[in-house]
């Protein structure tokens, strides 16, 4: 007596391909979302490298000239002063006086003489900004506001205009940000900025941490 041999199936049942279809669906997720991850954390890292280096140009300008930029009309003695850099006339004033030029969207050139006295005397380079740190508009071209990876323009600068060491923002700051029961960060000069205006894909960029 002959025994038959079934013959080989050919492919997939639905049910197996319905199977592995999924399967693929939630591997690509899990990439998808780790690649997000990752990529979210670069910007984070990267922005507050920059602030890090403006923060640092700004203790070396106070290390040359004796005093910490002037800037938008502010300057306090008996408190911290503290400069909003979303102002594009700020922004302007905080460029020259880091880099001793004028910003790169006025042309990049060097200060006149009137400018050299009242935000950079020896024209020094302290730092420079790099085009990744403007905004850019719908039409693909540079603004006068800085922003950070985020593209968040409300850009804080907190200066120890007041001489004790350590700095208070004005501004709510994250629970995890280090300051003291008082509010006082245990830093000379930091920027940050700050989830804000209901964007989610804003983030808290603190320099100092």
């Amino acid at each position: 007596m002959s025994l038959k041999k079934s013959p080989l199936r050919a492919g997939f049942t639905l049910i197996e391909l319905l199977t592995v279809i999924a399967i693929i669906g939630i591997l690509a997720g899990m990439v998808i979302g780790t690649v997000q991850i990752v990529k979210k954390q670069a910007r984070i890292t990267a922005s507050k490298s920059m602030f890090t280096q403006w923060c640092s140009a700004v203790e070396q300008y106070k290390t040359t000239y004796g005093q910490y930029p002037y800037l938008n009309g502010r300057y306090e003695t008996s408190k911290d002063t503290v400069v909003s850099l979303d102002s594009t006339v700020t922004t302007g004033e905080f460029i020259k006086c880091l880099t001793g030029r004028q910003p790169m969207f006025d042309g990049g050139a060097a200060l006149s003489a009137d400018d050299r006295k009242k935000y950079n005397r020896q024209g020094t380079s302290f730092c420079d900004f790099d085009p990744k740190a403007f905004q850019v508009n719908d039409s693909g071209a540079y603004t006068k506001k800085l922003v950070d990876g985020f593209g968040n323009t409300k850009l804080r600068l907190v200066m120890d205009t007041d001489g004790n060491g350590m700095v208070k923002p004005e501004d709510r700051m994250p629970d995890d940000a280090g300051a003291d029961s008082n509010g006082y960060i245990g830093a000379k000069v930091i920027i940050y900025t700050l989830k804000s205006d209901n964007v989610s894909e804003y983030e808290d960029i603190l320099s100092w941490k």
